[in-house]
């Protein structure tokens, strides 16, 4: 039908880096712009629906040493955090300096499922992110700190909700044999 209209398909053409040693610099260039230069750091409590988040400049043992301070502060000396985490390299690495009221508990290779935090963040893309676009980096910044700050506790229970983390549940029912 399109044709018809006298419009034609556009084909691609392929540009070989042997051929154009500037080609593989352009397209990279043109991918590292599009990307985003920071990174969320996010832990929720799916009981209480307390959050913690910073916005960090990268994703590495560093950072995540920030995180685990800022989640020690707010929670104080006196509770303790268990904290389910997936296998990010900066995650477990040896130089991170665990405060005394954390303990990590990593999550077993290729299950993100069981990791609450993941819950919400498919939430968030669905209903926050999705079908929009963003001018820059610091427009899409924007956004995510605005949502994270409206985002309530009732909104965080009730995503982040999963049988296995909540302690006050009945044991299951004997079988009946």
């Amino acid at each position: 039908m399109l044709h018809r209209l006298g419009y034609e398909p556009l084909k691609p053409q392929p540009v070989n880096p042997k051929k154009s040693p500037d080609a593989e610099q352009t397209w990279r260039k043109k991918v590292n712009a599009r990307r985003c230069t920071c990174a969320y750091y996010k832990t929720v409590n799916p009981e209480t629906g307390e959050s913690c988040a910073l916005v960090l400049p990268w994703a590495n043992t560093e950072m995540m040493q920030l995180h685990l301070d800022a989640i020690s502060d707010q929670v104080g000396p006196d509770r303790h955090v268990v904290l389910v985490l997936d296998n990010a390299g900066w995650h477990g690495s040896k130089r991170l300096q665990v405060p005394e009221n954390i303990t990590l508990l990593p999550l077993p290779p290729y299950c993100p499922e069981l990791n609450p935090i993941e819950r919400l963040w498919h939430w968030l893309k669905d209903h926050e992110f999705s079908n929009r676009v963003y001018a820059d980096d610091e427009v899409l910044l924007n956004a995510v700190v605005d949502m994270w700050n409206t985002l309530n506790a009732e909104r965080i229970q009730s995503v982040c909700q999963c049988s296995w983390t909540h302690k006050n549940q009945r044991p299951p029912a004997e079988p009946v044999v």
